[in-house]
C-alpha cells in the first residue's frame, strides 16, 4: 500500500476548535483510537496524515481545509 500523504496542520484551529467542544486532548485521541501525542502533535503543526485531519474534521466539525496550514497560518513550536 503506498504511503499516506502528510500535510502540516494548522494547530491552532485544531485546538481552538478541539477547546469549543470541551474535549481534552486526551479525550479527542480516545474518540479517534489515537494515542493523545498524535492530537498534541497535530496541534503543534506538526506533519499528519490526511487520514489524521479527516478524522479531527469529523470529530470537531470542521472542513478539512480548515485544519491545513497555509502560508499566512503562523507555526505553534
Amino acid at each position: 500500500m503506498p504511503p499516506t500523504p502528510t500535510v502540516i496542520p494548522n494547530g491552532a484551529r485544531i485546538r481552538e476548535l478541539r477547546e469549543a467542544t470541551g474535549l481534552s486532548a486526551a479525550e479527542l485521541g480516545a474518540r479517534l483510537r489515537r494515542h493523545v501525542t498524535t492530537i498534541q502533535n497535530a496541534e503543534r503543526g506538526r506533519p499528519v496524515s490526511l487520514i489524521i485531519i479527516g478524522q479531527l474534521s469529523r470529530a470537531l466539525g470542521a472542513q478539512p481545509a480548515e485544519l491545513i496550514a497555509d502560508d499566512s497560518t503562523p507555526e505553534r513550536t
